[in-house]
């Protein structure tokens, strides 16, 4: 707009209607910034070691809480496939079987777990029904763990199934290998 069109402008709306001008342009403005795509904050790099060892602690410190008598064995996924996420990142998956001793209350070692975790700094804890109406706890946080919690009937086990952040290879992965 040059010079002689803003006077022209100023001349018909005045001063209070060039004040109401500036007002709508500047609420303009913060609507279009206001909509436009909130970035999520970024998630620490993680590599292959950070992931499985990470995600492996987690489950031992989820698996605690279990007393030490109605422990028949544990069992801990060494080494794992990794899933594909998107973009060429990978995210490594891992399980802990604690096998009870009869009569040990598995159903109610999950909540034990359940309430270790919930109100855990930076960890989600939320509970599900599987379409089978077993109860699985879900544990996961910001960083990108993932911790699925129940107990199994069958096997008279608590198992917890993870999976870590996403995170890219080096060398890059090749489908089957095993870490």
């Amino acid at each position: 707009m040059t010079a002689e069109q803003a006077s022209g402008v100023r001349r018909r709306l005045g001063r209070s209607g060039v004040v109401v001008l500036l007002l709508l342009s500047l609420l303009v403005t913060l609507l279009a910034a206001g909509c436009a795509k909130t970035q999520q904050p970024e998630r620490p790099a993680v590599d292959l070691q950070t992931a499985k060892s990470t995600t492996m602690a987690n489950e031992r410190d989820m698996v605690a809480v279990i007393a030490p008598e109605n422990i028949v064995e544990t069992k801990q996924n060494q080494m794992s496939n990794l899933l594909g996420c998107s973009d060429g990142e990978y995210s490594w998956t891992g399980q802990i079987n604690v096998m009870l001793v009869p009569g040990a209350d598995g159903p109610g070692y999950v909540q034990k777990i359940k309430e270790a975790w919930t109100g855990k700094d930076d960890w989600n804890v939320a509970e599900r029904s599987t379409a089978q109406g077993e109860t699985v706890v879900d544990i996961t946080n910001d960083a990108g763990y993932s911790h699925g919690v129940d107990f199994s009937a069958e096997h008279n086990a608590i198992r917890v199934m993870s999976f870590s952040p996403c995170f890219t290879m080096d060398p890059p992965y090749e489908y089957g290998n095993e870490y």
